[in-house]
């Protein structure tokens, strides 16, 4: 029996069944990330891997890893046609400047945030019960980070650094109080601990929750690509294989464990960026959210 979801998905791959009933040329997709940061961005690459493997076509995807790279620099890059392909966080700028692929790669999990902290804060952190408890501390965050906005939108109190690698250094010299991080990104950093996060703790029990992902992007003109890639995460979710792709990740696996647990908190905000199309994207594709 078909539920709601299946009709869904079956309902998106007839509105783009068109592509693959026409000759479809091979495409390769080059895209940016920051350099180190592989493990972190897996269940993402992965999903475009699943989404080119589905879609008709033999298509290739080329990842460059850029050292230092910022948000504002795969901006330009894409824009420039220094690549065809960004995965970025969510923003309504970017949503209005290119050709947003409506799939959150995680599905919502990128807006479930935990804190690291200094020892002696942790406790306190911890016992918050609400927002305006949580506005008493401030929230180290990257310059140009897409979520930043919300949390300032929310008025919380936010620190922001230029380079996101200097924040666990400021959080260590007592620049601001907490440092935010996605559920699946603090499992990753606890693996392979920095030495700027030497005497820092993470905060486990208290969750800070707003709808927010990482989103495919491509230029306006490209509709080829952009009909590729909605097809194949189509089809990848038809067969199966999105969701046997986000259990099998383990740092998805840990935040699913971390949002379930009776003895955690979770605090919610909302996301003011978020534009209509965005926020009409089918509720099962975010997990609920």
């Amino acid at each position: 029996m078909w539920n709601r979801f299946s009709l869904f998905v079956l309902m998106m791959v007839a509105v783009i069944l068109p592509l693959s009933t026409s000759p479809v040329r091979s495409e390769i997709f080059r895209i940016a990330i920051p350099a180190g940061s592989e493990s972190v961005f897996a269940t993402q690459i992965g999903a475009i891997r699943l989404a080119l493997e589905h879609a008709p076509g033999n298509h290739e995807l080329q990842i460059e890893s850029v050292k230092g790279l910022t948000q504002s620099r795969v901006l330009t890059m894409l824009r420039d046609g220094a690549i065809n392909l960004s995965l970025a966080g969510y923003s309504r700028e970017w949503e209005n400047l290119f050709l947003q692929v409506d799939y959150p790669l995680t599905r919502g999990m990128m807006g479930y945030r935990v804190f690291f902290a200094r020892p002696e804060l942790a406790d306190h952190i911890s016992n918050v019960q609400s927002i305006d408890e949580l506005k008493r501390f401030c929230i180290g965050t990257g310059n140009d980070w897409l979520d930043t906005a919300i949390l300032e939108a929310n008025d919380l109190c936010v620190v922001k650094a230029p380079q996101g690698d200097a924040l666990f250094s400021m959080l260590r010299h007592g620049r601001f109080d907490m440092f935010h991080r996605a559920l699946h990104e603090a499992y990753v950093e606890q693996l392979a601990p920095t030495e700027d996060m030497k005497g820092l703790v993470l905060v486990p029990s208290l969750i800070l929750r707003y709808p927010y992902d990482f989103f495919l992007y491509v230029q306006k003109n490209d509709t080829q690509r952009h009909a590729i890639l909605t097809e194949g995460l189509a089809r990848a979710y038809e067969s199966g294989d999105f969701m046997r792709h986000f259990y099998s990740n383990p740092g998805m696996a840990y935040a699913m464990d971390q949002i379930q647990s009776p003895t955690h908190r979770i605090l919610d905000i909302d996301n003011p960026e978020m534009s209509d199309q965005t926020r009409k994207i089918n509720p099962e594709l975010w997990g609920g959210f």
